[in-house]
């Protein structure tokens, strides 16, 4: 009998990977859609930072972004200097004189932070990663920072006095299984017996191997599997004072 790949979310729920579930389940029911031609609506709600957090490597990268105050400052991993996405940011605002100008609202929807004010990113997760309910919803993912706060202009200067007040702190992703399409192998996605409710990262008597490419083949076959955009909530720290600098 040929694997049915739908039967895996139930395997998830057995499992107590609940997001994960939602998110196949969502996946598999809507239309085709095919990174970066996402579907709608994106996903806002099933993904918490407080679910988030609870997960090591995420509080880890999560702690850094904090402490290392990663709006301003250049960390190992990123390639391009948060400084300089801030001073694009504020580059467009109508100041004057010395009265400060706000920007940036962490109250918004997460779609139009990660728009407007979002700085950068933490990359959390990866192929040694254990088998648990992060790793079934989101995989490798991204932390992103976002800043709100207050800018005026520097006396005497072409520069910017920046005031950062608060900062938000969100998972951004996309649900899709893309990452390998082309490559000579396809990313493997863990063997599944989905009639005793198993999965493991290596091969076990019953089990299926499912890869990236299983799924992409599936979508080609029944004409649905919808890549989305994922994001969840934003954890929002408030500076006082505020941080301040010049861009």
């Amino acid at each position: 009998m040929a694997f049915d790949l739908t039967k895996i979310p139930a395997v998830m729920r057995v499992k107590g990977w609940t997001q994960g579930a939602i998110f196949l389940e969502t996946w598999f029911r809507r239309a085709t859609a095919i990174n970066p031609g996402f579907s709608e609506p994106p996903d806002t709600t099933t993904i918490t930072m407080e679910w988030v957090l609870g997960f090591a490597r995420a509080k880890a990268v999560y702690d850094d972004l904090l402490t290392n105050k990663a709006w301003r400052s250049k960390l190992s991993w990123m390639k391009n200097d948060p400084l300089d996405v801030v001073r694009k940011k504020v580059g467009s605002l109508p100041l004057t004189g010395t009265t400060p100008t706000k920007f940036g609202d962490l109250t918004k929807p997460v779609p139009e932070i990660h728009a407007a004010t979002q700085i950068t990113f933490g990359k959390v997760g990866g192929q040694s990663d254990p088998l648990d309910g992060m790793k079934a919803a989101l995989g490798r993912f991204n932390l992103y920072v976002a800043i709100q706060g207050e800018v005026t202009v520097v006396p005497k200067s072409t520069k910017r006095r920046v005031a950062v007040s608060a900062v938000g702190i969100y998972v951004g992703d996309t649900f899709d299984f893309n990452d390998d399409a082309g490559a000579w192998i396809s990313q493997p996605l863990g063997f599944w017996d989905t009639d005793k409710n198993e999965v493991g990262n290596w091969p076990f008597s019953g089990a299926t191997r499912v890869t990236n490419e299983t799924f992409r083949n599936w979508r080609t076959a029944n004409g649905r599997g919808g890549d989305f955009l994922v994001f969840s909530d934003v954890k929002v720290t408030k500076l006082n004072p505020p941080d301040t600098f010049e861009v």
